[in-house]
Formats: C-alpha cells, sequence, structure tokens
C-alpha cells in the first residue's frame, strides 16, 4: 500500500516476516525445534472481477481494513487502482486467478 499514510495507524509487526524462509527457520531453531522444512504450496485466488478481488482484499487481515479506514477517500483510490492495475495480468477469460504463494514450515521438537 505504497499511497497509504501509515503514520495514521498504529505501528504493528511486518506482516510479511514470515515470508521469509530464513525467518522462520531461525525462529522454530530458536523455539527448539530441529530438521526445519519449509515446503512451498501453491495457491491461487480465484475472483470474477477485480472489484470483487478488491472487495475480499480488505478482509485479507485484520490489519487490511484498520489502514484503509483511516486513509482519505483519494488515497483509497489510488491503492484500489494500484492493486487493478497488478491484478490484470492474471485475468483469462474473464476471470481472475492471482498467484497467492504459500509454505508449510516444519520441524521436529526433540523430546
Amino acid at each position: 500500500m505504497k499511497h497509504a499514510d501509515m503514520n495514521k495507524v498504529p505501528p504493528s509487526p511486518d506482516a510479511f516476516a514470515y515470508s521469509d524462509h530464513d525467518v522462520c527457520r531461525e525462529k522454530l531453531a530458536e523455539a527448539g525445534f530441529i530438521d526445519v522444512e519449509v515446503s512451498p504450496v501453491p495457491s491461487v485466488f480465484c475472483a470474477n472481477s477485480a472489484d470483487g478481488f478488491w472487495e475480499e482484499f480488505l478482509q485479507f487481515s485484520v490489519r487490511t481494513p484498520i489502514i484503509m479506514d483511516q486513509q482519505t477517500n483519494e488515497i483509497c483510490n489510488a491503492i484500489q487502482t494500484d492493486v487493478a492495475d497488478a491484478i490484470t495480468q492474471f485475468e483469462s477469460d474473464g476471470e481472475l486467478a492471482v498467484p497467492m504463494p504459500s509454505f508449510v514450515v516444519s520441524g521436529v521438537k526433540p523430546a
């Protein structure tokens, strides 16, 4: 949300910190896990339109609507336009199939 004024919302941890596989491995190791593995899980978010995607986007996390509620209409429109522009590349036959890569992190807790 490059347009959002993040000074209008309380600070929070990085929502994408655990997108970094090394961070996941490190945190599990700190918690005492061994043989930590990160396995990709292909995921796709389907929507029938950019507007439909936007409505779901607003519910992706608890924080998203909080951020959006604090922005001006102009900023909200700019963000929505950016999102619509970014996802058009994933449109085929009138449907959107937006990749949303996921992964499972697992480890063994020694006895």
